[in-house]
């Protein structure tokens, strides 16, 4: 069977998600990674080197990584993707860019219009989408929950809590864009909609930026220009109440409860299980809870793997539910929305 080529761009300066990209495509069986691109060229030699790599090339320009691949995976700062994605476009390989798929919802149209021309499989690594607590909660509300009520988010990290850690790209408003709201809550906008059905027409938001200056150069000191915390409610085109809190400096995990007709559903993704207690349509709760078990995951890692298997089938021609970019650029506009309102200190209508 012949291979699926694959290229990377962008091989992280601190956190390196093409690393779980790379460890993932290794898996595959007929999936060869051909290419990385780096724009500096040493790092994508670092990267062939540390990952033994002995059939991939580094690639000097992005054009020569388009040459050699069936589709890519753009793991760069997110305020350069739209450069990236719009020349895979035209040279018509697939894409999958990591989220959020752009910095401000003003380049979606580019995107969107230069798909309607050239329409090559797309998606966006929302990889939370794989997780098997995440696919049982989807078919528990489609089942069992009915209309519902509330919905409340809790998703974090603990890395950047540390002071010491230098200024890098994350802290910079330019490359990244909001910092927690568009790292965390583009996550939970996708569950939010992909999991709960539920979509936004109103959202408030405050944000905090506590450790305002990190380390640079030898005895520096730079200004860190986004939120470390993010605070978001929101209200659903049902009357669905969401509440979203997003840290940087201190959460340690994804946490959920959404409630409604159906009754009452818990999960944290530490765990291989999620809590439902049922609830009669227009009764009270149950008085037992029910634990529906999930196959165990290795966070990041195995959801990176089945995502990337779904990117290889995508590109294949198979039917595979994906983030795609239309739905990721829905996301991206809730962000701006919700920039907006933390700046003008009031809600925002969608």
């Amino acid at each position: 069977m012949k291979k699926t080529k694959i290229g990377i761009i962008g091989t992280g300066s601190t956190v390196s998600i093409g690393t779980f990209h790379a460890d993932a495509l290794a898996q595959m069986k007929n999936v060869a990674l051909t290419g990385i691109y780096n724009r500096n060229l040493e790092r994508s030699k670092a990267f062939i080197a540390e990952h033994n790599l002995k059939y991939t090339v580094a690639c000097t320009t992005y054009e020569e990584l388009l040459d050699t691949v069936d589709g890519i995976i753009i793991c760069t700062p997110s305020n350069v993707h739209t450069t990236f994605i719009l020349k895979a476009i035209q040279a018509k390989k697939a894409i999958l860019a990591e989220k959020p798929i752009v910095t401000t919802y003003s380049d979606c149209s580019l995107i969107l219009e230069a798909l309607e021309i050239e329409p090559v499989f797309n998606m966006v690594g929302y990889d939370l989408r794989f997780s098997n607590q995440i696919l049982a909660l989807r078919r528990l509300i489609k089942e069992k929950m009915g209309k519902i009520y509330n919905l409340s988010i809790t998703y974090g990290g603990l890395r950047l809590a540390n002071a010491y850690i230098p200024f890098e790209w994350r802290m910079d408003k330019e490359e990244s864009g909001f910092g927690a709201l568009q790292d965390f809550g583009s996550h939970i906008l996708d569950i939010a909609h992909y999991a709960c059905g539920i979509t936004i027409t109103e959202v408030s938001c405050t944000t905090q930026t506590h450790i305002s200056l990190r380390p640079i150069g030898f005895k520096g000191k730079s200004k860190v220009e986004n939120d470390d915390s993010t605070v978001i409610t929101a209200v659903g085109e049902q009357g669905e109440l969401c509440s979203f809190h997003l840290s940087r400096v201190g959460f340690d995990e994804f946490s959920l409860k959404v409630n409604g007709e159906g009754g009452l559903i818990k999960l944290s993704l530490r765990n291989n299980f999620i809590d439902y207690l049922p609830k009669q349509k227009d009764g009270g709760y149950e008085s037992t809870i029910k634990r529906i078990s999930t196959e165990e995951q290795i966070f990041m890692t195995d959801l990176i793997y089945a995502q990337d298997m779904a990117f290889i089938e995508g590109i294949q021609g198979k039917n595979v539910a994906v983030c795609n970019f239309k739905e990721a650029c829905y996301i991206q506009r809730i962000l701006d929305k919700a920039e907006e309102s933390s700046v003008e200190k009031r809600a925002i209508r969608i």
